[in-house]
């Protein structure tokens, strides 16, 4: 599944299952100020003066030609912190246990939680 989205300054691509992010903005052939294109759930479109549009089938195969083109290389620091948010999220659950029932979080689970927070790197 290749997806390209383009929000608020930041490029995002996903190509291979590989993620990266850019602050660059690609030249295609039409304005736009923010496009989402994702050829899965086939939904592309984009905003221009906030009004959305539809993709054309040929703004389509502009946009599926630049991710074609695009070299993905995966940045050691997404897949770093991305086993850090993942082991997070993964024990959210203790944190609601404690907030509704008062029970304690596991002390090596505490231990754990804090370690990957200081990991990530912003």
């Amino acid at each position: 599944m290749n997806q390209f989205e383009y929000l608020e300054g930041v490029s995002s691509l996903v190509k291979n299952n590989t993620l990266v992010h850019s602050d660059t903005k690609p030249v295609f052939s039409f304005e736009y100020d923010s496009l989402f294109h994702n050829e899965y759930v086939g939904v592309s479109g984009f905003k221009l003066d906030g009004v959305k549009t539809d993709m054309t089938t040929s703004q389509i195969a502009e946009v599926e030609s630049f991710i074609d083109s695009a070299s993905v290389e995966a940045d050691p620091l997404v897949l770093q912190n991305s086993v850090h948010y993942n082991y997070l999220a993964s024990t959210d659950w203790y944190v609601v246990r404690q907030a509704e029932t008062g029970k304690a979080i596991p002390a090596d689970v505490l231990e754990l939680r804090a370690a990957a927070r200081l990991a990530v790197v912003n």
